[in-house]
């Protein structure tokens, strides 16, 4: 799609306004942009200066698998000539590439609900990490290190329970229902309408903002989300020797925080449960211990050593050693997807 100088096309940020970096985007990427709308759209020709030409490519349509020579990218050469007088002078090919979703594969444990053997993909590279558009004035705001789980004041908003397989699932034990949560999560934080030259809010509504939309931007198919927090540790195992920030970073799943009391019977101790903690999150990073993966804990009760700290537990482990974190703590992200199938 090409802005001319001056204005910008329909269903563009900005449809009609003046020239403007970043107004001559699509409002949506659409189900149909690529198929329909754009079908006919191969070739554009004349291009003067300060025109721009926007190009919209289906991404993440191939995968590969974890210790594979399945391939990590596909490549397409975009021909540029150069006119003088109507006639060709120059030209030169730039390349194009796209990495292919990365296969994530559950196994035989003792807390798997069904899902040994079950496949998830994630992204290859986190998006939000480099926004290379040096004309575009929205730069600045869509390069950042990591999103909150929640932006609130006073108190966080209570995610409460979904339904799954007909059973209740509390948020905080959301261990495999990441995508489920994540469009409750996105709903109540208003996260889940938003067009290309906004910033999602959220680590959820940065996963779920990366689903192709209707024309009025609302999603009929959800595909993309913030994983639940042990399809989180399933990533971050699979993918650790590969991805150097998965060994040095919390990451933030989809799960609540919970809030419970120690009590210490010497020489007996037991924690209670008191529901979800509407301030806090779990999030996690793995680590090898005696030649094994393990992750930090994320919940109360997940450490071993609790015993001597007998404290109530809603103001504790902030420090950055447990990824029980605050939910307007930014942490990075690495979003999921529930299949590799064409959305």
């Amino acid at each position: 799609v090409m802005m001319a100088n001056g204005t910008a096309p329909d269903g563009c940020i900005a449809t009609g306004g003046a020239w403007k970096a970043g107004n001559g985007k699509r409002k949506y990427f659409t189900v149909d942009l690529v198929t329909q709308t754009l079908a006919a759209n191969d070739k554009i020709e004349g291009v003067e200066n300060r025109d721009r030409v926007y190009l919209y490519v289906d991404e993440n349509v191939g995968v590969r698998r974890l210790n594979s020579s399945d391939p990590r990218s596909r490549t397409a050469t975009l021909r540029v000539t150069y006119c003088e007088d109507g006639q060709p002078v120059s030209s030169r090919d730039l390349t194009l590439e796209q990495a292919n979703l990365l296969e994530v594969t559950f196994h035989s444990s003792g807390e798997d609900n069904g899902m040994n053997g079950k496949k998830i993909y994630i992204e290859a590279y986190e998006e939000y990490l480099d926004y290379a558009d040096p004309l575009d004035e929205y730069s600045s705001d869509m390069v950042f290190n990591g999103l909150p789980w929640e932006v609130y004041e006073g108190s966080g908003t209570k995610i409460g329970t979904i339904w799954v397989s007909y059973s209740r699932v509390h948020c905080y034990e959301n261990y495999y229902w990441g995508l489920e949560f994540t469009q409750r999560i996105v709903e109540l934080a208003k996260d889940n309408i938003i067009d290309l030259n906004t910033v999602p809010k959220t680590a959820a509504g940065y996963c779920y903002n990366k689903n192709k939309r209707n024309s009025d931007g609302s999603i009929s198919e959800s595909k993309w989300y913030l994983p639940g927090i042990r399809e989180l540790e399933r990533i971050l195992e699979d993918y650790y020797i590969e991805y150097p920030e998965f060994q040095q970073n919390y990451y933030w799943s989809s799960a609540a925080g919970m809030t419970a009391y120690y009590r210490d019977y010497w020489p007996w101790y037991s924690w209670s449960n008191t529901g979800e903690n509407q301030n806090h999150a779990r999030a996690t990073k793995a680590y090898i211990n005696n030649g094994k993966f393990d992750y930090y804990p994320s919940s109360v009760g997940d450490d071993g050593n609790s015993k001597e700290r007998p404290m109530y537990e809603d103001a504790g482990r902030d420090n950055g050693n447990s990824g029980r974190a605050r939910r307007t703590t930014a942490l990075r992200i690495r979003a999921a997807r529930i299949d590799a199938e064409k959305q």
